[in-house]
């Protein structure tokens, strides 16, 4: 009896997998397949992006809809807020009272 090939020895990234899930098990297997990762917004964003060009719209839309919910990479505060701001400042080496900030301002 010939051995039974494992599907995901082929697949090199996250959306292959994704994919797979979603065609094999559904939306519902995908989502908690998602729920179960550790995955950072930017991730899952170019992941929907990709299955989005593989034609994959609705497994793309599945992921998109949780990278709206995931914390971006590294920066722990809400996108746009005033913390999230100053952390991604402080991050890119800007806030350390050498350099200027996004707006060209003194600090």
């Amino acid at each position: 009896m010939a051995e039974a090939t494992d599907p995901f020895n082929d697949m090199d990234d996250s959306a292959a997998v994704m994919a797979y899930i979603h065609q094999k098990h559904g939306n519902a297997a995908l989502a908690e397949l998602l729920a179960m990762g550790d995955y950072n917004q930017e991730s899952l964003i170019g992941d929907s992006e990709l299955l989005t060009a593989m034609g994959l719209e609705d497994c793309a839309a599945i992921v998109a809809e949780l990278a709206a919910e995931t914390p971006r990479a590294g920066n722990p505060h809400p996108e746009g807020s005033a913390n999230g701001r100053d952390w991604d400042r402080r991050h890119r080496g800007i806030f350390n009272g050498y350099l200027k900030n996004d707006d060209t301002e003194a600090i």
